[in-house]
């Protein structure tokens, strides 16, 4: 009979509530799915099921001890990883606090005081100006039988956008870990360049020498030591240039690990593109899974965010209904009497009941705030859109920039060879007699100048692969590792 009951005041409370109209109010926005984005050459609209996983520590494909080091520090002291790191906890903390509604709620209030009444006070008169203990003890537990759910989507919904913030974090290390590979490519390409333009100037030095005593011989005028004195100097210009930028390279680097501008040990020359290292064909990956890109993590934060936004929808839609809780409540209460009047049996109080709560007329509050969720949500979907394109154009940009790059190297692989070659037969001249030490050096410039061309392709590339494994969250693809270089390379 008792069920009936219940059931009967849920019924009414409905219809009371109908009043509160929920209409016209909805979103007008949908994710975009992986499998409806055109795609670029290279991406494949296939979910492999054995598609390589994201690796937290995907910088160490490239095997430097030095930059494995730096990272750490990243990692340890970088302000972006602690805030990001805070805005996890906070969510979490977040999460527990929207949780607890699921829960019952058991609170206990006391207090003693004394009380003198006032002579003309609305009490008994046996109580007009006498001096009491007012005391009472209170023992309360309320718990919300959550009917429509709304408590349950609040606690998913704080749960959801604490996942958002463990993926937003994990993007954070993402970002920071790329931004240290690309300072450190570029930081190993401008040491490299300093090393071979350092070779280029002692050649250059030479060259002047020479067109000097040829000129006190009679055998050559100003014009060509000048023109010798002006390589020298344009080579002397480009190493002021890039000792330059190798300060503001350290600089950077220091920057990133959280330390200053210093870095803790000072940088050695990497072996990325150190001469002692065997330099690298690359090969461009032309099946990536397209699904590596939803994996990402700055995208499935934002996919939390919109399922954080759905919930909170389902929140403010079943603000419109009523609500329900039982609440108990036990205690005593004494305003007269000794001390510890209030402990004895006849001062004791208990209650027990539902409370049902409906909204009737609100001054269209729910419809505003539902209206500001269905747009919130709206703003959710259009973020992790503008997200999934992000990333999407990042990879097709890669991709694109490795198959040029590619090519580039194939040309500048003839290129070398015949710059070889040249050096080769200047080399047996001079020793031959037949022409001095001037071709030799020509080539022996003009060598330089190719390697400085490869040196500045290949950091290219590897800068361009570390963007191409973030882009896709940190996945080192098997197709993509090097193989050994073409023979003719200056490197061998």
């Amino acid at each position: 009979m008792r069920a009936v009951q219940k059931l009967g005041v849920v019924l009414c409370a409905g219809l009371l509530s109908a009043c509160a109209d929920t209409g016209g109010i909805h979103s007008t926005l949908v994710p975009k799915p992986l499998s409806q984005l055109s795609l670029s050459h290279g991406l494949v609209n296939l979910s492999q099921a054995d598609s390589p996983k994201p690796q937290a520590d995907w910088w160490r494909m490239l095997g430097d001890a030095q930059l494995d080091g730096l990272m750490d520090e990243v990692l340890a002291h970088s302000p972006t990883v602690a805030l990001a790191a805070a805005h996890v906890r906070e969510a979490m903390g977040l999460g527990e606090v929207a949780g607890a509604s699921l829960k019952p709620r058991v609170d206990f209030k006391g207090k003693v005081s004394g009380m003198h009444w006032a002579d003309n006070a609305l009490a008994p008169p046996t109580l007009g100006g006498a001096d009491t203990w007012f005391n009472f003890t209170n023992l309360s537990v309320s718990y919300a039988l959550d009917i429509w759910g709304q408590n349950r989507a609040r606690a998913l919904a704080a749960t959801d956008l604490a996942r958002a913030r463990v993926e937003s974090q994990r993007a954070a290390v993402l970002l920071l870990s790329s931004q240290m590979v690309q300072a450190y490519v570029f930081y190993a390409h401008d040491t490299t360049q300093l090393r071979v333009l350092t070779q280029w100037q002692a050649s250059a030095d030479k060259a002047v020498a020479i067109e000097q005593i040829r000129l006190a011989h009679g055998l050559t005028d100003a014009d060509q030591v000048a023109l010798a004195a002006l390589s020298a100097a344009q080579v002397a210009e480009q190493i002021a240039v890039l000792n330059g930028d190798l300060q503001l390279r350290v600089e950077q680097i220091a920057i990133l690990t959280g330390r200053g501008v210093r870095t803790r040990i000072p940088l050695r020359p990497p072996s990325l593109l150190g001469e002692s290292q065997p330099k690298f064909n690359w090969q461009v990956p032309h099946h990536v899974p397209i699904n590596l890109i939803g994996a990402r993590p700055d995208v499935q934060a934002r996919r939390w965010e919109v399922e954080s936004a759905t919930q909170n929808i389902k929140v403010a839609r079943t603000a419109f209904y009523p609500n329900i809780n039982l609440a108990a409540n036990l205690g005593s209460f004494a305003a007269s009497g000794g001390f510890l009047s209030f402990l004895k049996s006849n001062s004791a109080f208990y209650s027990a009941g539902p409370s049902v709560s409906l909204p009737i007329f609100e001054g269209g509050r729910l419809r505003g705030q539902l209206r500001a969720q269905t747009a919130r949500y709206d703003a959710a979907v259009a973020q992790y859109d503008q997200t999934l394109l992000t990333a999407l154009s990042q990879v097709a940009e890669a991709l694109t920039q490795l198959q040029t790059l590619q090519a580039r190297q194939a040309v500048l692989t003839l290129a070398v060879r015949a710059a070889d070659q040249e050096y080769a037969i200047a080399q047996r001249r001079y020793a031959a007699g037949l022409s001095n030490r001037l071709p030799v050096l020509a080539a022996q410039n003009r060598q330089c100048a190719l390697q400085l061309k490869q040196d500045e392709i290949d950091s290219q590339v590897l800068a361009n692969f570390a963007g191409l494994f973030a882009a896709l969250g940190g996945t080192v693809l098997p197709e993509a590792r090097p193989v050994p270089p073409m023979a003719g390379s200056l490197y061998e």
